[in-house]
């Protein structure tokens, strides 16, 4: 067991020191203060850096440009960043028009004419018995309200009601330079909000039932169990906030025949034991997945809790006594009795490649499932290794870039 979790452990290291000297670069392009577009590599920073500073790799050198230094630059088919609008940061252009939107560090703004509004979050404020008084409306919804109400009926039920999220706010203006019949664009409209994928998920597993302080010293301390596992694959994201984070539960079937023999004996006397624990297995693993960048392959982590339902279970012993060498005496039990459901926790890394129109995900992961028995006095836990393979078929990818102006 100690040698599993090592050599876990050490996969994890390995996959983390490969995804390090990879590094998020994606194809895009630099907008110069004189308009014009040089494309190239872009390093994907985290969210908050992409604001400060774009960085571009030339001929295997990097370049990192301010505010200052360009009018913007951008991802392929993804976010498209321009200066000038707030002092000293790059802000994601999400929609421009007659009522333009973008994305700050920590706040939206909109723009309409030649300023540009905060639309950010505010402290509640208090009514006169101290408590929040939810009917005021909040700043972002009064400035909202403001920039819409020449053109858009329905202010409250449309900003009033509605919640400080980037789909909301997009709607809005779409809506909005729709009714004053001006030309604008939505930067991300070919990435849909949500993105499910469904697949098929098979692994082979190695399964370890491990007892701990059994009385009767007729159990083994841990019993073995190979096979293979199989079920469906469902991923959920949302590619407009985060390509890199991703929800993902799995249905999976599997069969485990753990057995034994444990062997007690004396001067004159033996006592062979004979134990076997049968299950067959609906496991609901569910886990938020990190994906690294993808180049000619990628990485990811991945961390949740599953949920096993024992559909069928089956606990026997059998002890046998010998006395001088001959059988003196034979009974059958049942050892402890199996609990239905198990609820525990799993963690895995692996690689990932997309090859034509199929994507496979291939990791390697690690599943602990405590209480395998109803009794209190002693603990079986069942603990699973599994390699486990997935294949999810996908769309042709686009090929179009977006327009990079602003």
């Amino acid at each position: 067991m100690i040698f599993k979790n090592t050599l876990f452990i050490a996969i994890l290291i390995g996959i983390s020191h490969f995804v390090s000297g990879q590094g998020d670069i994606r194809d895009g392009y630099i907008i110069d203060n004189q308009g014009d577009t040089i494309p190239g590599s872009i390093v994907y920073q985290t969210n908050a850096k992409n604001f400060i500073s774009a960085i571009q790799i030339i001929d295997g050198n990097q370049t990192k440009y301010g505010p200052h230094d360009i009018l913007g630059y951008g991802f392929n088919n993804y976010k498209h960043y321009v200066s000038g609008i707030l002092s000293g940061e790059f802000v994601e252009v999400l929609v421009t028009g007659e009522l333009n939107f973008y994305k700050g560090n920590e706040f939206y703004l909109m723009k309409k004419g030649h300023q540009v509004h905060k639309v950010r979050t505010s402290r509640a404020q208090l009514g006169a018995s101290g408590h929040i008084n939810r009917l005021e409306p909040t700043r972002w919804q009064r400035v909202v309200s403001h920039l819409i109400m020449d053109c858009i009926d329905d202010i409250y039920e449309k900003v009033y009601q509605a919640s400080l999220r980037e789909k909301t706010l997009t709607e809005l203006v779409i809506e909005y330079n729709e009714c004053k019949g001006a030309d604008y664009k939505d930067y991300k409209s070919h990435i849909p909000w949500t993105k499910y994928e469904l697949g098929l998920s098979v692994a082979a597993v190695r399964s370890n039932l491990v007892t701990e302080g059994a009385p009767g010293g007729y159990l083994s301390e841990i019993y073995e169990s190979n096979n293979i596992s199989a079920g469906l694959y469902l991923g959920i994201n949302a590619p407009r906030i985060s390509d890199r984070i991703n929800f993902q539960v799995e249905a999976l079937y599997i069969q485990n025949s753990f057995e034994a023999t444990v062997i007690e004996s004396g001067e004159v006397w033996e006592e062979i034991h004979y134990t076997s624990v049968d299950l067959r297995s609906l496991s609901l693993p569910a886990s938020i997945s990190y994906s690294f960048p993808e180049k000619r392959i990628g990485a990811f982590l991945e961390v949740g809790m599953i949920y096993n339902y024992n559909f069928e279970r089956s606990s026997y012993r059998n002890t046998d006594t010998y006395v001088s060498g001959s059988l003196s005496n034979s009974f059958e039990s049942e050892p402890f009795t199996v609990d239905h459901t198990q609820i525990g926790y799993w963690g895995g890394a692996g690689l990932a490649k997309t090859i034509g129109n199929i994507k496979t995900k291939l990791a390697l992961r690690y599943y602990s499932l405590p209480n395998l028995n109803e009794l209190d006095n002693f603990k079986a836990n069942v603990n699973r290794l599994g390699l486990n393979l997935i294949v999810i078929p996908t769309r042709k990818k686009r090929r179009e870039a977006i327009q990079k102006g602003v």
